[in-house]
Parts: C-alpha cells; sequence; structure tokens
C-alpha cells in the first residue's frame, strides 16, 4: 500500500521499511505518535480506495451475497467499495433477503448520520432527517 500510493516518505526513517511490507502496522505506530502526515496518508488511502470499481460481470462478491440469506451476516475488515458495489447492484436488480453488512473498521462507501447512527452508502442522505450523511473516517489500524 505504501508503494503503490508512494507513502514511504510520509513515515520517519525507522518505519520506512516497515510500511514497505506492512502498511498497517507502520501507520498503527505513527498514528500512537499522532504524527503531521496521518491526515495526508488517510487522504490518500480513501481517494485510492473510492476510486476502485468491480467489474460489471458477475464476481466473487455477487457470489457471496447471493450465497447467504437476510439472516447472515457479512462482517469485514475491508474499506475497498466492492461490497457495497455488489450489494448495492443487485439489491436495485430486484434480488431481496440481501444479508446484513457490517464494516468493522469503515468503508470508503459508506457514510453516517451521526444524530440517528445509521450508516448507509455516503451518496445518499439520512432517511430519517434528510442530512448530508458524514463520511465515515477509516480505521486503517
Amino acid at each position: 500500500m505504501a508503494k503503490t500510493l508512494d507513502l514511504i516518505d510520509m513515515f520517519p526513517t525507522n518505519l520506512k521499511d516497515m510500511a514497505r511490507n506492512d502498511f498497517e502496522k507502520a501507520y498503527s505506530q505513527l498514528s500512537d505518535k499522532n504524527d503531521i502526515h496521518l491526515k495526508t496518508i488517510e487522504d490518500k488511502v480513501y481517494t485510492y480506495f473510492n476510486s476502485l470499481k468491480i467489474p460489471d460481470s458477475p464476481n466473487l462478491y455477487d457470489y457471496l451475497i447471493l450465497s447467504l440469506r437476510k439472516k447472515d451476516l457479512i462482517a469485514t475488515f475491508n474499506w475497498d467499495p466492492f461490497l457495497t458495489q455488489s450489494y448495492s447492484r443487485l439489491h436495485s436488480e430486484g434480488v431481496c433477503n440481501l444479508p446484513e453488512c457490517a464494516f468493522l473498521h469503515g468503508n470508503v462507501s459508506m457514510g453516517v448520520c451521526l444524530k440517528h447512527n445509521i450508516k448507509v452508502s455516503h451518496k445518499n442522505k439520512c432517511p430519517k432527517c434528510g442530512k448530508i450523511l458524514h463520511q465515515q473516517n477509516l480505521s486503517i489500524q
């Protein structure tokens, strides 16, 4: 991740090798120090993941969702939007009884209404108050 997004130089010298091999661990140590580069790193990671798109053809995410029932739960640590894109596509095509999804470390395609604690696609507004949703922070640690 750090190499892909050209983030290595934002890490102090003692964490650069770790950032090359284990981005999450290096980021966690940087976060503990409340480093000045944290916001820039988070913004670049968010922008990268938010730019990803699933193919139009059936894929692993579609098969995963379709293999489960409404009473099932998909709990994920992934920040990428693939699960939500697939879920949204299946829902718009009339697929019913989809499983619940929980994004344990946040997700770039989810927003939250802080007043009502509702998490939905960041492109929507809160279904209760109609206010624009806050972007859900990524928990990189």
